[in-house]
């Protein structure tokens, strides 16, 4: 699959006052000014995902430690109460489906 860049536009632009063509130079305020190529866009938007994929693995994780706390409380509250259902497993289901984690 090609990488295309944001916007389908030409990435050189026309800071300069040129034509904007692919693989221009100019000067925009005593900068210099050179088009991204397709390759180094793709690459920077693959590292940006492998942030986002990282964020998201650690936000699961927090997500999995809650429901392993969940269950640690119930199972002490039903010590100490005698308080709840029968079978362990159905309490913790119930308690589990009805959250948003």
């Amino acid at each position: 699959a090609e990488c295309a860049p944001a916007g389908g536009g030409d990435q050189a632009g026309s800071a300069d006052g040129g034509d904007g063509a692919n693989g221009a130079t100019g000067s925009a305020g005593g900068r210099e000014v050179v088009a991204r190529s397709t390759s180094e866009i793709c690459a920077e938007a693959f590292q940006q995902l492998v942030v986002i994929l990282g964020d998201l693995d650690r936000l699961r994780m927090y997500a999995v430690w809650n429901a392993v706390a969940v269950v640690k409380i119930l199972k002490k509250r039903r010590k100490l109460t005698k308080f709840g259902i029968e079978d362990m497993s159905a309490e913790r289901a119930g308690w589990l489906t009805r959250q948003n984690f």
